[in-house]
């Protein structure tokens, strides 16, 4: 795997779980010390991220580093995948948990997936 779709994946994943616990941008910067744009770089995978950042994050998102740093099927899906994938995630941001369940009822129904 090349190091720029690790960084997207890590990007994706981090935009994830920042959503989900109800972080911006702003808000999750401010509480590891570091700049907007350090999040938003990561986010985008525009550089490479410490270790160090990537530890704080997790502390801070309450996930493990085995949830934000893991590439399951990374192997088997196409980097052009994970665009789709962040499309469904900013579609869902902000709705009801009724929502988001009904969602992926659709969509493990129309992928074939339990």
């Amino acid at each position: 795997m090349k190091d720029i779709e690790i960084r997207k994946i890590l990007g994706d994943r981090l935009a994830f779980f920042r959503k989900q616990k109800g972080f911006t941008q702003e808000s999750l910067a401010a509480k590891i010390e570091k700049s907007v744009d350090t999040i938003s770089n990561i986010e985008r995978a525009k550089n490479a991220v410490s270790f160090e950042i990537v530890v704080m994050i997790a502390s801070v998102l309450e996930v493990s580093l085995d949830d934000l740093m893991s590439f399951p099927n990374a192997g088997n899906r196409k980097s052009s995948d994970y665009k789709y994938i962040k499309r469904v995630i900013n579609a869902l941001d902000g709705k009801s948990e009724k929502v988001k369940s009904v969602a992926v009822k659709v969509l493990e129904e129309v992928c074939g997936v339990e």
